[in-house]
């Protein structure tokens, strides 16, 4: 039987092969399902999620089910199995244009390509409406390519926070909706929803690894399967697949463009203080042998929570020491700082997050969730820019908003930065985590991952309230707890 799958995995697929049974599904869960093959738990996977580590490619949450990774074919036999990669991004290639006009004009084809081809078909559309420069975007690009075809409009969906004022976009959603005249429906995060429920959200997303921040994603999901549409839009990936280029200064310091070197840190702050901090750093980063500051900043992504959580059993059996070997196979990679960093991002191990919460979360429903910013054309294109496409002064993502100027309204690529939606998970994830200790963990199956000494103190934290600005602590019980609930109700 030969497999593949897409070049970023955005349609998700599981295989189990041995001896002369094979069994290949889109979901894990529904292989486990399968008597010669059992549920026993992956114990590293596991690990991995107190950890909050990325699992290895090939893995799934059960030990004998594995995954295709993105970008790979694999012909399962009766003898053997093959895996073999067919494509990866090329971090060397360089594209350059005369002026920002000719790299935002460039930039603007790709995505309407990429949500053209996302378009194809006679199912009624929806799009998702956050209010951001992504989905703002992918939204308007979308009604332009249908109204140039002369089909209807994309229906603009959102989820809006009355509890949370703080969250509150619809202002932005409204000046797309009145630019292109599209129908709005509106999921309130304050209804009861299915996936409210952690014991009906794990059974909806199958493994405990995607419960998290679900809960937006299952209104959008739900309401587009009620309006009747059939092909959901959203602008996933926008940020990973264009970049904030985070390493331009380090970039330029390298190339010893001093005086861009000092203008881009005059623009990006108004502190005398912040400026000579960027200053000093990105000198000493830019002239350090290239594979330093690479090493640090590539795929590890920064601090991981729970160390002080997890036994010995659990550290050794992580993907903790294969994520160090492929940064340090990585960071001997000879392209730029901005590009390089940019590079590890897309090759990143979390990239299948989010998309198999979708996926998961609308197939469920009957909707197909399509990502234009996920096409192969537009992320080798973005890729390719020079960073001071991916960052100028304090304009993140350059291009991208220099591309939507005539599609998206000003007030939008104004914005100064993007909602943070930590109050919405504290609020959402306060059921569970103020259950008695007995009633939130289960000790005796978590036991061959978790020490219960430091989990009970994480627990008493938050009884008391003593945690309440470290969300770092939050996502860290959250996700000891999801995994408590899984083993218990599931395995």
């Amino acid at each position: 039987m030969f497999c593949a799958t897409d070049p970023f995995s955005v349609r998700p697929l599981s295989y189990f092969g041995r001896q002369n049974f094979v069994a290949v599904a889109s979901e894990a869960d529904a292989i486990s399902t399968l008597p010669v093959v059992g549920d026993e738990v992956d114990f590293g996977f596991a690990a991995d999620l107190v950890l909050n580590l990325p699992p290895a490619p090939g893995r799934t949450v059960f030990r004998a089910v594995h995954r295709l990774p993105a970008a790979h074919t694999v012909l399962l036999g009766l003898e053997r199995t093959s895996l073999r990669r067919y494509w990866s991004l090329d971090p060397t290639r360089q594209v350059f244009f005369p002026s920002d006009g000719d790299y935002a004009d460039a930039f603007r084809e790709k995505l309407t390509v990429a949500v053209s081809r996302r378009l194809e078909g006679d199912q009624p559309v929806a799009s998702v409406l956050s209010g951001g420069l992504d989905s703002s975007s992918v939204t308007a690009l979308a009604a332009e390519v249908n109204r140039s075809r002369h089909r209807p409009r994309p229906l603009a969906l959102s989820v809006q926070f009355d509890c949370f004022p703080e969250c509150d976009e619809r202002g932005f959603q409204r000046l797309v909706v009145e630019k292109y005249g599209l129908d709005h429906l509106v999921a309130q995060l304050a209804e009861p929803h299915a996936t409210d429920d952690l014991r009906e959200a794990l059974a909806w997303l199958g493994t405990p690894d995607l419960a998290s921040g679900h809960w937006i994603t299952a209104r959008v999901a739900s309401l587009t399967a009620a309006s009747g549409a059939r092909v959901l839009l959203t602008g996933a990936g926008g940020d990973r697949v264009v970049s904030h280029g985070e390493q331009t200064l380090d970039e330029l310091a390298a190339s010893r463009q001093w005086r861009h070197f000092l203008r881009e840190v005059a623009a990006r702050s108004s502190s005398s203080r912040r400026r000579l901090r960027m200053m000093l750093v990105g000198a000493i980063r830019g002239t350090l042998p290239h594979w330093v500051p690479k090493l640090f900043d590539g795929p590890l992504g920064g601090p991981n929570q729970g160390f002080d959580l997890v036994t010995r059993r659990a550290l050794a059996a992580s993907s903790l020491v294969s994520l160090w070997e492929e940064a340090w196979a990585d960071a001997k990679v000879a392209v730029p700082p901005s590009r390089w960093f940019h590079w590890c991002r897309l090759n990143a191990r979390d990239v299948r997050w989010d998309l198999d919460m979708s996926e998961r979360l609308c197939s469920r429903l009957g909707v197909e969730p399509r990502h234009p910013f996920y096409d192969r054309e537009l992320v080798e294109f973005c890729l390719a820019l020079p960073g001071t496409q991916k960052r100028r002064g304090q304009i993140t993502r350059y291009v991208a908003t220099q591309a939507a100027a005539r599609e998206v309204p000003a007030a939008i690529l104004q914005r100064p930065s993007k909602t943070g939606f930590n109050s919405v998970h504290r609020r959402m994830t306060a059921p569970v985590l103020r259950r008695r200790f007995e009633d939130a963990y289960h000790l005796e199956r978590l036991a061959p991952w978790v020490r219960a000494r430091p989990l009970r103190r994480l627990h008493e934290r938050f009884i008391s309230d003593r945690w309440k600005h470290s969300y770092p602590l939050l996502f860290e019980a959250w996700r000891v707890a999801l995994l408590s609930y899984w083993l218990n109700r599931f395995c």
